[in-house]
This record gives C-alpha cells, structure tokens and sequence, in this order.
C-alpha cells in the first residue's frame, strides 16, 4: 500500500456557481449546454426533441469557423455580417428568417441539413452577441507573444494543486518558444477561467470539478481528478483511464480471479454494467462473493464495507476511495486495486512530477499541431483522432483520454 501513498495524499474529502462566457441563452444555444426554450424541425419535419440537441457548435465548430458536416461555412457575426460571393451580407431580420425558414440572405435555401429553429426574440439577440463575442472567447488567455494555462486552486484540495502548478512551471521553465510563444502557467483561486485557454491538472474536489468549467465551454486537458466517461471529448482531454473505463477493468478482473456474483456500488450512481449486481448502501451482501466500490461519498462506501463479509474481495480505483483501501487492508480483506496512472511511467518521481511533466510534452505537442493561428478550439482539435504512440495514447481510439489501460495492484487477505 505504500505504492499507493501519492494517490491516497492526491485525494481530499470536501457545489458551485458562477457565469462567464456561457451563461446566456445565446451561449446555451450555440454550446447545447442548457436547455433553451423554443422548438427545432429539419426540413418541414417538426422534431420532438431539445433544441439543445440541435447545438450550433455540432456542425461549425466551438470556434464558430466552420465544418465538415453539409460545408457547415464561418457563422461568427463578423463572418455572418460581411458580404460574399455567394451572398450579401446577413442583419438581425435577414438572420431571424435564416434559422426560422433557412431562408438564405439574397435568396435561395440554405442546407437541408441546417435545423429550423423557432425561438423567441430574446434568444436570436442573444445569439447574435454570443456570435460576435465568439472570436474574443476562443482567444482568452492567447496573446501574440504567450499562451496561458490555468491550474484551479479549490480550498478543499489548495496544497496539491498548488504544488501542481509550481512543478508545471518549473518543467515548462526555459522551454523554446511555439510559434512566439511562452506558455505560461497561473493559479486560479476560484472558477473564473476568462483569462486562460484551458484549465490543466485539476486537482480531485468536490469544490471545483470538470463539469464546472464544461458549462461554460473552457477547454479542460489532462486533470489529476478521475473523468467519468462521459465527458463532452470537444472540450475535455484526459490522459489516464476513466472511472467507467476502470469499473469495466475491475468487473473483467474479478471474473478472471473466479469470482461469478460480483457486485458494484458507486457513490452516487455510476453507469451499470450486465456482469454485475447493482448494490446500494441498504442492499443485503448475501450471495455476493466480491465487491466492487466506486465513487467518491466515502461515508457510504465505508458503511456498506462495514457489512462486508471479512472474506469478501473488495475491487476499487486507486486514490478514489483512499479510506476503502485503508479499511479493507485492516480488515485483512483481499484487495484489489486498478491504477489508471500507469500511463505516466515510472521514474521514480512523484506522481505530480510525472504528471507534470506528461502533461508539459503534451501541451507542446498540441501546441505545435494547433499551429500559429491559435485558438481554445485549435488546441483541443489538436488531438482528435490522433495517435502519440510515444506518450502511449491514441485519441483515434480512445477520443476522452487516450488509454482505457490500467494495472491491478493486489493485497492478499490475511488469516
């Protein structure tokens, strides 16, 4: 379990509010990241669904420049609002009836793949800012002569993030420049990220957490916290296996030790798999002969441990759960563990050092791939569907973190 320590000091038992650059409806639309009032129709075919399934971003890209998907074009204000060869220029009425009818400035139909929205006043107006705003934001914290990345600081968790950041630093420190540029790296004591292109090394809380920052649509890379899979891959990059990634390894290793009743326990809820029980904190043990727990309430997964029988093997994520693994080894319970931070290598430094330093190798990477015209999407863009057999990730395959590998670190039970 010593092994284990850096994991166990990572963790601490401990939410949120704030608006920045997504909290309009104008952003909600654009982003799908809340719902917004209103109806959606493809062609003349009225859908009942969210029109936050219908985000604007799904088909021109976060930074509003365009895509793929039917040569979804540039629809920034600024590109909207400037005439072209294929077109005059859009205003706010010649806008409206473009999302209402797809009726295209100048004349003629836009895409059929283009969705018909029908939506109040209010939400076009807010649009329309959150379009001309969209170039600035995709900018925050990207300056001629440097790039700027946050490490959050939450008050249940300060002294590794801290520590995080210090070490970043330091790896980063005398560095060449990319493209001009010096990447910076500053703390952040709180959830605004206005001033960075991404949060980096978010640190395990229950203060400041992934989802805080997806809200408002602020590129998350490569956090110390444990993602659980179901993360937006268009805002979030991790480099070590997911929670569900995990849990799935723990099932296939408990079956391979034998075991045929295996039963999972997350704290709260997570994703189910068929090979095993879903068990609560009321949910009687019998017939159960391994036990897999996951989540981060502690209280509930020690109360449901209490009950476990001494012979039972417990199966858990390192560092999630530091308490289990404590009380399970006192026990003299068979324990095993899954360790996502495989994939930093062994050096024999600490685990923040070897993050750290992962995580300053990628940042150049990405920030070589994305190029001199650098914005938050570019950088995130960098690593679709790429694979870095030299950092052992493959994006192409793992779009979220890279890996789904792992390794089992195993205590025996005692007599």
């Amino acid at each position: 379990m010593i092994r284990l320590a850096a994991l166990i000091l990572l963790c601490a038992s401990v939410a949120p509010g704030w608006a920045q650059d997504g909290s309009g409806t104008g952003a909600q639309l654009f982003n799908g990241t809340a719902e917004v009032a209103g109806s959606v129709a493809i062609g003349a075919t009225k859908l009942n669904q969210p029109v936050s399934k219908f985000a604007c971003r799904s088909c021109h890209q976060r930074d509003g420049l365009g895509g793929s998907e039917a040569k979804a074009p540039a629809i920034t204000w600024e590109a909207l609002s400037a005439p072209n060869a294929a077109r005059p220029a859009y205003d706010v009425a010649a806008f409206r009836a473009a999302l209402s009818n797809g009726a295209r400035a100048g004349g003629g139909t836009l895409d059929r793949a283009m969705p018909r929205y029908t939506l109040s006043d209010a939400t076009v107006t807010s649009l329309i800012a959150y379009l001309n705003e969209l170039p600035t934001i995709q900018k925050r914290g990207i300056e001629t002569r440097s790039v700027t990345f946050g490490v959050a600081v939450p008050a249940d968790n300060a002294g590794p993030a801290r520590a995080y950041a210090a070490l970043l630093r330091d790896v980063l420190q005398g560095q060449p420049d990319i493209f001009g540029r010096k990447i910076r790296v500053v703390e952040l004591d709180g959830k605004n990220a206005s001033g960075v292109a991404a949060i980096v090394g978010l640190v395990p809380s229950q203060e400041i957490v992934v989802a805080d920052f997806e809200a408002e649509s602020v590129p998350i890379l490569f956090p110390l916290s444990l993602l659980n899979g179901s993360e937006d891959t268009t805002l979030v990059k991790g480099m070590i296996a997911s929670q569900a990634e995990q849990i799935a390894g723990l099932v296939g290793k408990a079956k391979s030790d034998g075991h045929k009743n295996i039963g999972l326990a997350c704290f709260p809820k997570c994703r189910t798999l068929d090979s095993a029980v879903e068990v609560s904190a009321e949910t009687p043990l019998d017939g159960l002969d391994a036990l897999i727990v996951a989540g981060a309430d502690e209280s509930q997964a020690l109360e449901l441990l209490a009950r476990a029988p001494k012979e039972m093997s417990i199966y858990a994520i390192a560092g999630e759960l530091p308490d289990i693994a404590i009380s399970a080894e006192r026990r003299g319970m068979s324990l095993t563990l899954s360790d996502g931070y495989e994939t930093l290598g062994n050096d024999g430094n600490g685990l923040l050092e070897r993050h750290a330093r992962k995580t300053a190798q990628l940042l150049r990477e990405a920030l070589t791939t994305a190029g001199r015209q650098l914005t938050r999407n570019k950088l995130i863009a960098a690593f679709e569907r790429k694979s870095l057999p030299e950092f052992g990730l493959d994006y192409a395959r793992y779009p979220l973190n890279g890996t789904a590998s792992v390794r089992f670190l195993h205590t025996p039970a005692k007599p």
